[in-house]
């Protein structure tokens, strides 16, 4: 097994980027309604790689879809476009420089309706500049 050593000012800096990097989405949340950033190419919402490349089977995969498709992602999509001003979720930065929220979203209809724990996490191309925006939806590994 082996074990790294992180250094004190290696936490620093990953806790400071991902500090700097939930500020910049934060305010760009904030300041752009989200059908804009969407039109630009400037984010889009991307399933777990877990869940489409089906480690997690697909049955979870299919209720996945389902559950995103049929209100989990609009549910999403309407926090993040301030649909209640001053409840839209904040992304944090962590300690080891993830950065993210959670939220429950509700989806799906007849045997795919479910209320599930979703982190949320960015991760930008640098290439591009474009935001993807991750749902974990893998708190739990059957559908």
């Amino acid at each position: 097994m082996s074990v790294v050593t992180i250094t004190d000012a290696q936490l620093r800096d990953a806790a400071s980027k991902a500090q700097d990097m939930a500020g910049e989405l934060n305010k760009l949340f904030e300041d752009v309604p989200l059908l804009q950033l969407l039109r630009e190419g400037r984010v889009s919402f991307c399933y777990h790689p877990s869940v489409m490349n089906g480690s997690l089977g697909e049955a979870y995969k299919k209720g996945t879809i389902e559950w995103a498709r049929d209100g989990a992602l609009e549910q999403l999509m309407k926090m993040l476009d301030k649909d209640v001003p001053g409840k839209a979720p904040q992304f944090r930065g962590g300690t080891l420089g993830s950065v993210w929220f959670d939220v429950n979203l509700t989806g799906g209809k007849g045997n795919y309706h479910r209320i599930k724990q979703v982190r949320v996490t960015p991760v930008k191309d640098d290439e591009t500049g474009e935001w993807n925006i991750i749902l974990d939806n893998t708190f739990d590994e059957t559908w």
